[in-house]
């Protein structure tokens, strides 16, 4: 898995949710105590070498990537 290289708020990948699958409930929570919360959230990751190395640039933003995901997930039978 390969991120964007981009920043994405929990409340853009709410829309994306819930764009995806009307009447869909989804809520942010903190983690629970001693749960592992992302690392930095602040700074995008850096996806230059793998430009430089495999040629990659991100075909999706987040839209779009749910959109996938949840099309993955119909077709393979598990949603």
């Amino acid at each position: 898995n390969i991120t964007m290289g981009t920043l994405v708020s929990a409340e853009e990948l709410m829309a994306a949710i819930t764009d995806t699958v009307p009447g869909a409930r989804v809520r942010v929570a903190a983690p629970s105590e001693g749960g592992m919360a992302l690392p930095d959230t602040h700074v995008a990751s850096d996806i230059s070498l793998a430009k430089e190395a495999l040629g990659f640039t991100p075909r999706f933003g987040i839209k779009e990537a749910v959109h996938d995901m949840a099309d993955w997930l119909k077709t393979h039978g598990t949603v």
